[in-house]
Parts: structure tokens; C-alpha cells; sequence
């Protein structure tokens, strides 16, 4: 069974849009898979994401977690929480809580494209103004997702991307640079990313950790609903 097909034993659902897209794309490496193929530890080669999908040994998890980046996170269904921290001594475990777009709310039209537009890979690679990190994950992100800018002083200062796309479903990133927070930029970039995938049949997917607030609050602006949860593990 390849990777495209392993994918397929998940639901095209909220929680699972990041797992399903690192698989659906070919884009991990999976150990400690069982013969019913419904365990086991998929590692992204894209960024430092592990999940873990049900129950898989757990030499496997914490073989995987000692040789991934400090920087690495993991996921698990929350109701596989426990079993995945037993092999995780030392990470921090908080919940991630997963949020869908109702069926009977429309995707927001775009914006202007004075206000924010999607923004070329060429523009993507020239950011000069971004921090390094963040500028890293753009640069990752526009090889598989479109990148939405959302614009003050004529350069972008929001961003929004997808994180993971599936074949009903994308994963909402976005980031505002400081000092430009609390101007409905992110909200912008969001609405133009969002318009563009409604037009391939994606829906919006946020997650946001327990502790962050401000994410928390503007998915219920934004007219996400609860979907779900996960457990969410980093070394921080």
C-alpha cells in the first residue's frame, strides 16, 4: 500500500487535514505500520510534523520523536492522546482544537486586490521585510499551496496559506508581522486565499492550541464551528 492509498484510511475530515495531506502528496515517511494499516507514525518531509494515528508500538513514536528537529510537533487523535504521550516523555502536551466551515455559511467573496491577492513564488522568494522563519515557511508553503498577501504601506505584512490541502479540505495558516496586528489584515489575507479554493471545491479547516486566545477568537469571527479535537505535542 503507498502512501496515496494509506491516506485513505482516514476521513476527509477536519482533524485529519494535515495527516492525509503529508500522505496524500507523498510528502512523509511512515513506520510502525500494522497489517491492517491502521496504526502507525508518519513524519513530514515537508516541515517538522509527526503524526500519530491510532495506537502504533511505542518504540516507534519515540524513535521517531528522538530523531526529529527540536522544532518538531506531533499530533494524535485526541482519544489516542495518552498512548502517544507514554512515548513521549519530555514533550509538552496541550489540545488542539479543530474547527470546520458550516455547510450553510458561504466562503467570504475576496477582498480587493489592492487589499490583499495571491502572491507570485517570485515574490514569495524576495520578502525582504519578513522575519527569516516565517519567511521559510512561505517559501515551503508556495511550492504546494497558494499564498495570499494582505497589504499596508504597498507591501504584504499578513499572510495565508494552506498548511495541508485534501481533496475536500485546506488547512488555514496565517501570520501578521508586528505592528500590524488588530487591523483585520489576517482577515484579508484569509478572504482571498479562501475565495481562490472555494473555486477547487476546498473548505476551510482552523485549528488553534487551547492556550491562544486571539486564534481562538478570531475562528469564531471568522464563522468557523467546533469540529473536533487533537493532542498536540512539542518540546517547548
Amino acid at each position: 500500500m503507498g502512501l496515496a492509498d494509506l491516506a485513505r484510511v482516514l476521513p476527509d475530515e477536519p482533524r485529519w487535514v494535515e495527516t492525509r495531506w503529508m500522505l496524500r502528496e507523498r510528502r512523509a515517511t511512515v513506520t510502525g505500520l500494522t497489517g491492517d494499516r491502521r496504526h502507525f507514525v508518519a513524519s513530514c518531509t515537508q516541515r517538522p510534523l509527526i503524526a500519530i494515528v491510532g495506537r502504533p508500538d511505542h518504540a516507534f513514536i519515540a524513535g521517531v520523536a528522538q530523531r526529529a528537529p527540536r522544532a518538531a510537533e506531533a499530533l494524535a487523535a485526541d482519544e489516542h492522546g495518552d498512548h502517544a504521550a507514554l512515548a513521549l516523555g519530555g514533550w509538552r502536551r496541550v489540545v488542539a482544537h479543530i474547527f470546520g466551515w458550516p455547510d450553510a455559511l458561504p466562503v467570504p467573496d475576496a477582498p480587493d486586490p489592492g487589499e490583499a491577492r495571491l502572491l507570485t513564488p517570485a515574490e514569495v522568494a524576495a520578502l525582504q521585510h519578513v522575519p527569516r522563519v516565517l519567511h521559510q515557511e512561505l517559501v515551503g508553503a508556495v511550492a504546494y499551496s497558494p499564498v495570499a498577501g494582505a497589504f499596508a504601506g504597498g507591501a504584504p505584512v499578513a499572510f495565508c496559506y494552506a498548511s495541508g490541502i485534501t481533496e475536500t479540505l485546506w488547512d488555514v495558516s496565517v501570520d501578521t508581522l508586528e505592528g500590524f496586528r488588530r487591523r483585520g489584515l489576517a482577515q484579508q489575507a484569509f478572504r482571498c486565499l479562501a475565495a481562490v479554493l472555494r473555486e477547487r471545491g476546498k473548505w476551510p479547516v482552523w485549528g488553534a492550541l487551547d492556550w491562544n486566545a486571539p486564534s481562538l477568537a478570531l475562528a469564531a469571527t471568522l464563522g468557523f464551528r467546533p469540529s473536533g479535537r487533537l493532542a498536540f505535542f512539542d518540546r517547548d
